[in-house]
Protein backbone atom coordinates (compact mmCIF):
# COMPACT_ATOMS: atom_id res chain seq x y z
CA UNK A 1 0.00 0.00 0.00
CA UNK A 2 0.61 3.38 -0.21
CA UNK A 3 2.55 4.62 2.95
CA UNK A 4 2.97 8.05 3.43
CA UNK A 5 6.30 9.33 4.10
CA UNK A 6 6.54 11.92 5.95
CA UNK A 7 9.96 13.88 4.00
CA UNK A 8 8.40 12.70 0.49
CA UNK A 9 5.79 15.16 1.92
CA UNK A 10 8.00 18.13 3.06
CA UNK A 11 9.54 17.09 -0.68
CA UNK A 12 6.79 17.45 -1.96
CA UNK A 13 5.91 20.99 -0.10
CA UNK A 14 9.40 22.16 -0.77
CA UNK A 15 8.73 21.41 -4.49
CA UNK A 16 5.22 22.74 -5.19
CA UNK A 17 6.97 25.91 -3.09
CA UNK A 18 9.70 26.45 -5.51
CA UNK A 19 7.40 25.68 -8.35
CA UNK A 20 5.18 28.78 -6.78
CA UNK A 21 7.88 31.17 -6.68
CA UNK A 22 9.39 29.61 -10.00
CA UNK A 23 6.03 30.26 -10.99
CA UNK A 24 5.05 33.80 -9.63
CA UNK A 25 8.98 34.65 -10.68
CA UNK A 26 8.93 33.91 -14.31
CA UNK A 27 5.40 33.78 -15.05
CA UNK A 28 2.95 35.45 -12.63
CA UNK A 29 4.67 38.58 -12.81
CA UNK A 30 5.96 39.02 -16.61
CA UNK A 31 2.31 37.72 -16.93
CA UNK A 32 0.62 40.74 -14.66
CA UNK A 33 3.23 42.34 -16.08
CA UNK A 34 2.44 42.56 -20.11
CA UNK A 35 -1.67 42.50 -18.95
CA UNK A 36 -0.81 45.74 -16.92
CA UNK A 37 0.97 47.20 -20.10
CA UNK A 38 -1.35 46.22 -22.47
CA UNK A 39 -4.50 47.27 -20.65
CA UNK A 40 -2.81 50.28 -20.09
CA UNK A 41 -2.01 50.71 -23.41
CA UNK A 42 -5.36 50.46 -24.37
CA UNK A 43 -6.37 53.50 -21.82
CA UNK A 44 -3.95 55.51 -23.65
CA UNK A 45 -5.46 54.15 -27.11
CA UNK A 46 -9.07 54.86 -25.82
CA UNK A 47 -8.03 58.65 -24.18
CA UNK A 48 -6.01 59.35 -27.31
CA UNK A 49 -9.20 58.22 -29.81
CA UNK A 50 -11.39 60.55 -27.37
CA UNK A 51 -8.88 63.38 -27.67
CA UNK A 52 -8.97 62.73 -31.71
CA UNK A 53 -12.95 62.52 -31.86
CA UNK A 54 -13.21 66.09 -30.12
CA UNK A 55 -10.06 67.55 -31.94
CA UNK A 56 -12.21 66.36 -34.70
CA UNK A 57 -15.12 67.78 -33.55
CA UNK A 58 -13.62 71.09 -32.67
CA UNK A 59 -12.29 71.31 -36.43
CA UNK A 60 -16.02 70.42 -37.45
CA UNK A 61 -17.40 73.31 -35.76
CA UNK A 62 -14.58 75.86 -36.73
CA UNK A 63 -15.00 74.41 -40.42
CA UNK A 64 -18.66 74.93 -40.11
CA UNK A 65 -18.52 78.45 -38.39
CA UNK A 66 -15.95 79.22 -41.36
CA UNK A 67 -18.20 78.14 -43.88
CA UNK A 68 -21.06 80.20 -42.59
CA UNK A 69 -18.59 83.28 -42.70
CA UNK A 70 -17.73 82.95 -46.27
CA UNK A 71 -21.09 82.40 -46.87
CA UNK A 72 -21.89 85.50 -45.30
CA UNK A 73 -19.17 87.49 -46.45
CA UNK A 74 -20.25 86.37 -49.89
CA UNK A 75 -23.49 87.28 -49.58
CA UNK A 76 -22.60 90.35 -48.65
CA UNK A 77 -20.50 91.33 -51.29
CA UNK A 78 -23.22 90.21 -54.00
CA UNK A 79 -25.37 92.75 -52.14
CA UNK A 80 -22.80 95.45 -51.79
CA UNK A 81 -22.23 94.52 -55.85
CA UNK A 82 -25.85 94.83 -56.83
CA UNK A 83 -26.70 98.17 -54.67
CA UNK A 84 -23.41 99.25 -56.64
CA UNK A 85 -24.56 98.49 -60.15
CA UNK A 86 -27.99 99.56 -59.34
CA UNK A 87 -26.86 102.65 -58.57
CA UNK A 88 -24.41 103.38 -61.62
CA UNK A 89 -27.22 102.07 -63.43
CA UNK A 90 -30.09 104.68 -62.08
CA UNK A 91 -26.87 107.25 -62.80
CA UNK A 92 -27.03 105.97 -66.44
CA UNK A 93 -30.78 106.41 -66.50
CA UNK A 94 -30.34 110.07 -64.35
CA UNK A 95 -27.73 110.93 -67.19
CA UNK A 96 -29.21 109.62 -70.29
CA UNK A 97 -33.12 111.15 -68.89
CA UNK A 98 -30.85 114.49 -69.05
CA UNK A 99 -28.99 114.69 -71.91
CA UNK A 100 -32.70 113.53 -73.54
CA UNK A 101 -34.25 116.38 -71.66
CA UNK A 102 -31.42 118.93 -72.52
CA UNK A 103 -32.01 117.60 -76.25
CA UNK A 104 -35.44 118.06 -76.54
CA UNK A 105 -35.19 121.67 -74.88
CA UNK A 106 -32.77 122.33 -77.67
CA UNK A 107 -34.81 121.03 -79.92
CA UNK A 108 -37.02 123.31 -78.79
CA UNK A 109 -34.83 126.27 -78.53
CA UNK A 110 -34.46 125.30 -82.19
CA UNK A 111 -37.52 125.42 -83.00
CA UNK A 112 -38.08 128.53 -81.56
CA UNK A 113 -35.21 130.15 -83.10
CA UNK A 114 -36.22 129.28 -86.35
CA UNK A 115 -39.75 130.53 -86.12
CA UNK A 116 -38.87 134.03 -85.24
CA UNK A 117 -36.47 133.35 -87.90
CA UNK A 118 -39.33 132.61 -89.78
CA UNK A 119 -41.74 134.94 -88.75
CA UNK A 120 -39.23 137.99 -89.12
CA UNK A 121 -38.30 136.86 -92.40
CA UNK A 122 -42.09 136.28 -93.34
CA UNK A 123 -42.59 140.55 -92.27
CA UNK A 124 -39.81 141.09 -93.96
CA UNK A 125 -41.23 139.67 -97.02
CA UNK A 126 -44.60 141.29 -96.28
CA UNK A 127 -42.98 144.70 -95.54
CA UNK A 128 -41.41 144.57 -99.11
CA UNK A 129 -44.56 143.64 -100.61
CA UNK A 130 -46.42 146.30 -99.03
CA UNK A 131 -43.84 148.35 -99.95
CA UNK A 132 -43.96 147.22 -103.40
CA UNK A 133 -47.70 147.64 -103.67
CA UNK A 134 -47.49 151.33 -101.98
CA UNK A 135 -45.58 152.42 -105.17
CA UNK A 136 -47.63 150.58 -107.53
CA UNK A 137 -50.46 152.13 -106.04
CA UNK A 138 -48.95 155.44 -106.15
CA UNK A 139 -47.85 155.35 -109.13
CA UNK A 140 -50.94 154.23 -110.48
CA UNK A 141 -53.58 156.27 -108.23
CA UNK A 142 -56.89 155.83 -110.94
CA UNK A 143 -60.04 154.97 -109.80
CA UNK A 144 -61.76 152.88 -107.44
CA UNK A 145 -62.63 149.97 -109.67
CA UNK A 146 -58.88 150.31 -110.57
CA UNK A 147 -58.03 150.18 -107.53
CA UNK A 148 -59.78 146.78 -106.53
CA UNK A 149 -57.97 145.02 -109.83
CA UNK A 150 -54.83 145.96 -109.03
CA UNK A 151 -55.07 144.79 -105.40
CA UNK A 152 -56.39 141.29 -107.35
CA UNK A 153 -54.15 140.94 -109.00
CA UNK A 154 -51.48 141.19 -105.98
CA UNK A 155 -53.12 138.80 -104.40
CA UNK A 156 -52.79 136.71 -107.29
CA UNK A 157 -48.93 137.30 -107.41
CA UNK A 158 -48.59 137.05 -103.94
CA UNK A 159 -50.69 133.35 -103.86
CA UNK A 160 -48.79 132.27 -107.26
CA UNK A 161 -45.50 132.96 -105.83
CA UNK A 162 -45.97 131.85 -102.43
CA UNK A 163 -44.93 135.61 -100.83
CA UNK A 164 -42.49 136.61 -103.03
Amino acid sequence: MLSINLWTWVWNIINIIILYMLFKYFLYKPMTKFLKDRSEKIKKMQEDARLDREEAERIKKELESSLKETKEKTQQLIKEAQDRANGVYDEIVARAREEASNIIEEGHKEALADRERMIKELKADIMDMVIDTTYKVMAVKLNEEEDKRLISSMLEEVMSNGGK
